[in-house]
């Protein structure tokens, strides 16, 4: 009896392993200094533009409101080098929610929602182990804690206490504008991926989130 139930006991556990080796996660793609990085998207809590983003004293520091607050954003590229990410009308901020806070990161352009198999994921060049938790092909999955650290902690906390009426009055940084009709295809596109993004959080139902997937997809083509 103890030998059948063992043998079930290894039969349901190798069952296991297998699916979890087959499992996909949702990661969201942007780009950095011309490169793919990826976050799986129960890290993203928003999407946001950059309409009301205003400079700081700091390169690698930029505000924007949130939820009638001041949001802190982190500029990555700055962190990393002694470049900054460009503000373009195709650049974007992504609130992620890291270390117990909500923090935004500059990124250059959002690519896409893609969901990559965690049996494929490999170690990252030693060089880029301090942000990068691992790698798939051209993506680079990014640990956003790295940016949290003893340097920018004070600039997130300090940024967290700043009247948002700073921001909303405060000098914007985009000078790029879509015009009506893009305009209005990208508050399609973001909507529907913030969508997205809430329906994962809320832990909707998978053939919910999917189908909101293939209908995001349809509006990025548009």
């Amino acid at each position: 009896m103890n030998v059948c139930l063992d043998r079930e006991v290894f039969l349901l556990l190798n069952s296991l392993e297998k699916r979890v080796k087959h499992l996909k996660e949702k990661y969201l793609v942007y780009s950095w200094m011309g490169q793919l990085f990826a976050s799986s998207i129960n890290e993203v809590v928003e999407v946001l533009d950059l309409n009301n983003m205003v400079k700081t004293s700091r390169e690698e520091m930029k505000l924007t409101s949130w939820k009638n607050r001041t949001m802190p954003v982190l500029d990555p590229v700055s962190l990393l080098t002694i470049e900054e990410t460009p503000i373009t009308k195709q650049s974007k901020i992504v609130i992620i929610e890291a270390k117990n806070m909500k923090v935004g990161f500059l990124v250059e352009k959002i690519i896409g929602i893609e969901e990559l198999k965690l049996e494929d994921m490999k170690e990252p060049n030693v060089s880029e182990k301090r942000f990068v938790k691992n790698t798939l092909g051209s993506y680079k999955i990014v640990d956003f804690g790295h940016f949290i650290n003893a340097d920018t902690l004070p600039l997130i906390k300090k940024a967290l206490e700043i009247n948002v009426s700073v921001v909303l009055n405060g000098e914007e940084l985009l000078s790029q504008r879509w015009n009506e009709r893009e305009a209005m295809l990208e508050e399609l596109k973001l909507e529907s991926l913030n969508f997205l993004i809430e329906s994962n959080r809320r832990k909707i139902d998978d053939f919910y989130i999917d189908g909101m997937m293939r209908i995001h997809r349809m509006i990025e083509k548009m």
